[in-house]
């Protein structure tokens, strides 16, 4: 069938088909995360976190970083903002942070809106070394 309406009201998605179609009401949610899949990163030091996206009106991101020497250990490693802090965020791109020799690393992008009609959109990341 073809979908003939997509609408927000009070904070769900209604898709519709018509005529005699049916009808289909989706929640949305006003928060979301992103995580990468681990990179290896085999030398020490200073990195940055550099983003591009689509920030709607109503809409943020944020990112948080984590290391452990091995993909099985950063299952119960917190992610952390710059600062090393598990309650701290990246807000801005190009923040830097340190990274231990031999690490493996993952992101967590953060994606959150006020409007449900509206949703941020991530385009890029790039992780780089000092």
């Amino acid at each position: 069938e073809m979908l003939i309406s997509c609408r927000a009201f009070r904070g769900r998605l209604y898709f519709g088909t018509h005529p005699y179609g049916r009808l289909l009401v989706l929640p949305v949610v006003p928060t979301g995360t992103f995580e990468s899949a681990p990179c290896p990163l085999a030398q020490a030091g200073t990195y940055r976190l550099w983003w591009r996206a689509g920030l709607p009106p109503g809409t943020s991101l944020r990112f948080q970083v984590r290391c452990a020497p091995t993909e099985e250990a950063l299952v119960t490693t917190p992610y952390a903002g710059p600062e090393g802090d598990v309650h701290a965020y990246f807000d801005e791109p190009g923040r830097s942070f340190p990274v231990p020799a031999g690490s493996v690393l993952q992101y967590r992008a953060c994606l959150t809106t006020t409007d449900p009609a509206l949703s941020p959109y991530l385009k890029q990341v790039t992780i780089t070394r000092d």
